[in-house]
């Protein structure tokens, strides 16, 4: 069975510079409790999207440990993208799988994540090619994109084995999907009251 995901995209990027973010568009939010007030209210969310890299005071465990006591319940549940280091590792040593099943069983209609440690810039390069375009409209499919990203990066290191930065063609192959893998992703680059926040 397929599912969609139509909406807004709600943004939480906390104390990054312009020059470190994605920009997606939609409404940023100010700060946890703004987060938690959008899931409550926005009934048209179809995105939230979370980014907590090197360079970032505020981490997602802090991010997870705010709103895994706010008693929140959205309806329909959005797709998730926790663009942060090991969001979606589920080792049992690791801090960020309680966090993981927390969003998975709680918050998230579906889940992108981060098997490890990518460098900041490099993460925001994989987000913007999951999400380019500049419609207003982005309709993408998450599962067959990260498909392609990493058949891209396969390609371009068979095409150029010596290649000085082929480390970098391995991050495509840290970021994974939890849900249906069929799911389509329909999002407003403008925010539903009319203003891009």
């Amino acid at each position: 069975m397929k599912a969609n995901y139509v909406g807004d995209i709600i943004n939480y990027i906390p104390n990054t510079s312009h020059a470190n973010r994605l920009n997606l568009a939609g409404y940023y939010c100010e700060n946890e409790e703004d987060l938690c007030s959008q899931l409550k209210s926005n009934d048209k969310t179809g995105l939230i999207y979370l980014q907590s890299l090197n360079n970032s005071s505020t981490s997602v465990e802090d991010i997870y440990n705010y709103l895994s006591k706010s008693n929140l319940n959205p309806s329909p549940k959005p797709v998730f993208f926790v663009n942060a280091c090991y969001s979606a590792c589920m080792s049992e040593n690791n801090k960020s799988k309680n966090m993981l099943e927390f969003f998975l069983t709680s918050l998230a209609g579906a889940y992108i994540g981060i098997l490890g440690s990518v460098g900041s810039s490099e993460a925001i390069a994989v987000a913007e090619k999951l999400f380019q375009g500049k419609d207003e409209i982005i309709d993408i499919k998450p599962a067959e994109i990260l498909r392609d990203l990493r058949h891209d990066a396969a390609k371009e290191l068979q095409q150029n084995p010596k290649n000085e930065d082929w480390h970098k063609l391995f991050y495509p192959f840290m970021y994974v999907y939890f849900g249906n893998p069929l799911a389509h992703l329909r999002l407003n680059r403008k925010y539903s009251d009319g203003e891009s926040h």
